[in-house]
Protein backbone atom coordinates (compact mmCIF):
# COMPACT_ATOMS: atom_id res chain seq x y z
CA UNK A 1 0.00 0.00 0.00
CA UNK A 2 1.36 3.38 -1.01
CA UNK A 3 1.42 6.42 1.26
CA UNK A 4 0.79 8.88 -1.57
CA UNK A 5 -1.92 11.49 -0.95
CA UNK A 6 -4.06 9.88 -3.62
CA UNK A 7 -3.98 6.45 -1.95
CA UNK A 8 -4.56 7.91 1.51
CA UNK A 9 -7.56 9.78 0.09
CA UNK A 10 -8.94 6.60 -1.50
CA UNK A 11 -8.54 4.66 1.73
CA UNK A 12 -10.21 7.41 3.76
CA UNK A 13 -13.12 7.51 1.28
CA UNK A 14 -13.60 3.77 1.52
CA UNK A 15 -13.65 3.86 5.33
CA UNK A 16 -15.46 7.15 6.02
CA UNK A 17 -17.39 7.89 2.85
CA UNK A 18 -16.46 10.22 0.02
CA UNK A 19 -18.88 13.01 0.96
CA UNK A 20 -17.57 13.24 4.53
CA UNK A 21 -13.92 13.09 3.44
CA UNK A 22 -14.41 15.75 0.75
CA UNK A 23 -16.18 18.03 3.24
CA UNK A 24 -13.33 17.66 5.75
CA UNK A 25 -10.70 18.18 3.06
CA UNK A 26 -12.48 21.28 1.83
CA UNK A 27 -12.47 22.75 5.34
CA UNK A 28 -8.80 21.89 5.80
CA UNK A 29 -7.84 23.29 2.40
CA UNK A 30 -9.78 26.51 2.97
CA UNK A 31 -7.88 27.04 6.19
CA UNK A 32 -4.58 26.24 4.48
CA UNK A 33 -5.17 28.01 1.16
CA UNK A 34 -6.83 31.18 2.45
CA UNK A 35 -3.56 32.98 3.34
CA UNK A 36 -1.90 31.95 0.09
CA UNK A 37 -2.51 33.58 -3.31
CA UNK A 38 -1.50 30.81 -5.70
CA UNK A 39 -2.79 27.59 -7.16
CA UNK A 40 -0.71 24.46 -6.89
CA UNK A 41 -3.15 21.92 -8.34
CA UNK A 42 -0.60 19.14 -8.03
CA UNK A 43 -2.58 16.95 -5.67
CA UNK A 44 -6.06 15.57 -5.65
CA UNK A 45 -7.09 17.96 -2.89
CA UNK A 46 -6.39 21.43 -4.28
CA UNK A 47 -9.81 21.91 -5.86
CA UNK A 48 -10.71 23.96 -2.77
CA UNK A 49 -8.39 26.64 -4.17
CA UNK A 50 -10.90 27.14 -6.97
CA UNK A 51 -13.83 27.76 -4.60
CA UNK A 52 -14.11 31.52 -5.39
CA UNK A 53 -14.35 30.84 -9.13
CA UNK A 54 -16.81 27.97 -8.65
CA UNK A 55 -18.95 30.16 -6.39
CA UNK A 56 -18.83 33.04 -8.90
CA UNK A 57 -20.45 30.61 -11.33
CA UNK A 58 -23.29 29.88 -8.91
CA UNK A 59 -22.14 26.58 -7.42
CA UNK A 60 -20.12 25.23 -4.52
CA UNK A 61 -17.08 23.00 -4.50
CA UNK A 62 -19.27 20.39 -2.80
CA UNK A 63 -21.60 20.44 -5.81
CA UNK A 64 -18.67 19.99 -8.19
CA UNK A 65 -17.36 17.08 -6.11
CA UNK A 66 -20.80 15.50 -5.82
CA UNK A 67 -22.49 13.32 -8.38
CA UNK A 68 -24.61 16.26 -9.56
CA UNK A 69 -25.12 16.05 -13.32
CA UNK A 70 -26.48 19.54 -14.01
CA UNK A 71 -24.96 20.88 -17.21
CA UNK A 72 -23.40 23.91 -15.44
CA UNK A 73 -21.68 21.71 -12.85
CA UNK A 74 -20.50 19.26 -15.48
CA UNK A 75 -19.08 22.14 -17.51
CA UNK A 76 -17.14 23.38 -14.47
CA UNK A 77 -15.76 19.86 -13.93
CA UNK A 78 -14.70 19.64 -17.57
CA UNK A 79 -12.89 23.00 -17.43
CA UNK A 80 -11.04 21.84 -14.31
CA UNK A 81 -10.22 18.45 -15.86
CA UNK A 82 -8.81 20.11 -18.95
CA UNK A 83 -6.68 22.43 -16.83
CA UNK A 84 -5.36 19.59 -14.68
CA UNK A 85 -4.53 17.53 -17.76
CA UNK A 86 -2.63 20.43 -19.34
CA UNK A 87 -0.67 21.72 -16.34
CA UNK A 88 -0.06 18.73 -14.08
CA UNK A 89 1.35 15.25 -14.39
CA UNK A 90 -1.67 13.69 -12.69
CA UNK A 91 -3.01 10.50 -14.22
CA UNK A 92 -6.54 10.42 -15.61
CA UNK A 93 -7.67 8.52 -12.50
CA UNK A 94 -6.11 11.12 -10.22
CA UNK A 95 -7.78 13.92 -12.18
CA UNK A 96 -11.10 12.09 -11.89
CA UNK A 97 -10.59 11.80 -8.16
CA UNK A 98 -9.74 15.50 -7.95
CA UNK A 99 -13.18 16.43 -9.26
CA UNK A 100 -15.09 13.91 -7.19
CA UNK A 101 -15.34 11.16 -9.79
CA UNK A 102 -13.85 7.68 -9.60
CA UNK A 103 -13.44 6.64 -13.21
CA UNK A 104 -10.78 7.82 -15.66
CA UNK A 105 -13.32 7.40 -18.47
CA UNK A 106 -15.18 10.41 -17.09
CA UNK A 107 -12.07 12.51 -17.66
CA UNK A 108 -11.58 11.15 -21.18
CA UNK A 109 -15.19 12.06 -21.95
CA UNK A 110 -14.73 15.47 -20.34
CA UNK A 111 -11.64 16.25 -22.40
CA UNK A 112 -13.47 15.32 -25.59
CA UNK A 113 -16.47 17.41 -24.59
CA UNK A 114 -14.17 20.32 -23.71
CA UNK A 115 -12.72 20.29 -27.22
CA UNK A 116 -16.16 20.05 -28.81
CA UNK A 117 -17.78 22.69 -26.60
CA UNK A 118 -14.90 25.12 -27.10
CA UNK A 119 -15.71 25.03 -30.83
CA UNK A 120 -19.49 25.07 -30.62
CA UNK A 121 -20.68 26.57 -27.32
CA UNK A 122 -20.25 30.27 -26.61
CA UNK A 123 -21.31 29.91 -22.96
CA UNK A 124 -18.66 27.25 -22.41
CA UNK A 125 -15.99 29.44 -24.04
CA UNK A 126 -17.01 32.24 -21.65
CA UNK A 127 -16.70 29.82 -18.71
CA UNK A 128 -13.21 28.81 -19.89
CA UNK A 129 -12.24 32.48 -20.29
CA UNK A 130 -13.48 33.29 -16.78
CA UNK A 131 -11.43 30.36 -15.43
CA UNK A 132 -8.27 31.60 -17.16
CA UNK A 133 -8.91 35.11 -15.84
CA UNK A 134 -9.39 33.72 -12.33
CA UNK A 135 -6.11 31.80 -12.51
CA UNK A 136 -4.25 34.99 -13.46
CA UNK A 137 -5.66 36.82 -10.44
CA UNK A 138 -4.42 34.25 -7.93
CA UNK A 139 -0.94 33.56 -9.29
Amino acid sequence: MSNSPFHIYQEACSKLGKTYVNRMLLKAMQAYVAPQKHVLLETAFDIATLAPWVEDNGWTVQAVLSGLRKKDVVAIRFVICNHLRNVTSLSLSEIANSVGRTDHATVIHGLKQHTDWMQTNAEYRALQASFEKFLKTIK
